[in-house]
Formats: C-alpha cells, sequence, structure tokens
C-alpha cells in the first residue's frame, strides 16, 4: 500500500497535453480507497447491496499521512477501525475500464496531481471551470467486483440485519404518513414504491466471492447492539 503514489503516477490517463487541466485548476492528492462491513447501501439499479467505497486521501500532514506521502500508518489505523483498505492494483483492468490502477492522475497545466477513481472524467467548461463527470455504472461494477474478487469480505448477516432495521424505521414513517393522507395521495404512491423496494433488500444478500449467489438469510434476533462505522474526516 505504501506504494500507491508511484502506482497513481504510473497509471495512464489517456488524455493528450491539449487535454491538460487549468494551472488554477486546484489539485488533488492521490487516495486509496477502503470499504467498511458497516457501509453498504441497497443499489436499485444494480438490484442489490453493494459496498459503499470511500477515499483516504494521501495529503501530506493530514490523515496519518507522512510528509513523504507514505500511507502506512494511515492504513494501519483504518484497519484497526474495521476498514478494508483496497491497493489500487488489487482488480484486473479488465475491472477498471482497461487501467492498471483505480486512481488517474490527470495531467494538470501546473505540474500538480489531479487525481480520481478511473468512474470520475473531469471535463473543462468554457472559462476555466473543471465539471467532475461521473461514470455511476463503472462505479457500480466496480464495487461489486471488490466482492466476487475476494477483495472486500461480502455483507455480513448481522450488519444487513442493522441496515434493514433503519429501513424498517423508514418504511414505519412512510406508513404513518399514508395513513393521514387522502387516498391517491403521493403519500400512498411513495408508500407502495418503498414496500417494494424494501421487500427486494429483505431477498438480497449482496454479491458474493467467485460470483456465487447467496440466498438470503433468515431473520434473527441480535445478541447485542453493532459497533457504529468510524467517522472519515474530509
Amino acid at each position: 500500500m505504501a506504494a500507491i503514489v508511484g502506482k497513481a503516477r504510473r497509471n495512464p490517463t489517456r488524455r493528450t497535453d491539449d487535454g491538460k487541466l487549468p494551472a488554477n485548476t486546484r489539485p488533488r492528492p492521490p487516495f486509496f480507497l477502503m470499504t467498511h462491513p458497516r457501509q453498504w447501501a441497497y443499489d436499485d439499479v444494480e438490484g442489490d447491496w453493494l459496498p459503499m467505497v470511500t477515499q483516504h486521501r494521501i495529503d501530506p500532514g493530514a490523515l496519518s499521512i507522512t510528509e513523504r506521502m507514505d500511507p502506512t500508518l494511515a492504513v494501519a489505523e483504518r484497519t484497526r477501525n474495521g476498514w478494508a483498505c483496497i491497493d489500487p492494483e488489487a482488480l484486473a483492468p479488465e475491472h477498471m475500464d482497461g487501467n492498471a490502477s483505480y486512481v488517474l492522475d490527470i495531467p494538470h497545466a501546473g505540474g500538480a496531481f489531479y487525481a480520481v477513481p478511473f468512474w470520475v472524467s473531469p471535463e473543462v467548461k468554457p472559462g476555466g471551470r473543471v465539471i467532475d463527470r461521473v461514470d455511476h455504472d463503472k462505479r457500480r461494477a466496480f464495487r461489486r467486483a471488490v466482492v466476487t474478487e475476494g477483495v472486500v469480505p461480502p455483507l455480513d448477516d448481522d450488519y444487513k440485519d442493522l441496515l434493514l432495521e433503519e429501513a424498517r424505521s423508514t418504511l414505519n414513517r412512510k406508513v404513518q404518513r399514508a395513513s393521514m393522507a387522502p387516498p391517491g395521495s403521493p403519500a400512498h404512491e411513495d408508500l407502495a414504491v418503498y414496500r417494494a423496494r424494501f421487500a427486494a433488500m429483505e431477498s438480497k444478500s449482496g454479491p458474493q466471492p467467485g460470483g456465487a449467489s447467496k440466498p438470503a438469510p433468515k431473520r434473527r434476533r441480535r445478541k447485542a447492539a453493532l459497533p457504529p462505522v468510524p467517522e472519515v474526516a474530509e
């Protein structure tokens, strides 16, 4: 993981010199991605649970990053707190849009870093403003691949129970809101949509290593409250 900076610089960006970002564009340091067993979300397009990915930026002197941009201490700290830190080259290029790393260092006219995940394409607008265009399909495929390829563990049954409890609270609020609304109102339509979504959330268990499917586990009462996910400083 300490070699992430070098990996970010080596990775081709497929941009020409004419495509360099303006010199006044705010730099972005490289980063590594990580997931936490508590941070999963049901994706309506995928129709399944997927892990959320969080960036830890390799900004010298911040968040346990040394002045030489060594992330070793940061990775150790995140790991102790339950995070799974993903090496930039953990997946084959076929899972990263043909790139050797999920970190792209976009050419910058000022020679600075402008690091983004491979599913982000910076676009320079008239006047020099840079807009990041996100390919949600590529990001969604990456989130699935890190599980099917065995990089991060699949969704834990106990954490799924906790996520469903939170979703059930939302469902109960929608039921209460609909009970006070006239028939055919938007509240009733919203409730019907969310009921179907909640049923799908219960029936799915997320991707599995090797791409195998896993039947939804039977509901069971948890013996103790699960620890919250550690906050990530920006």
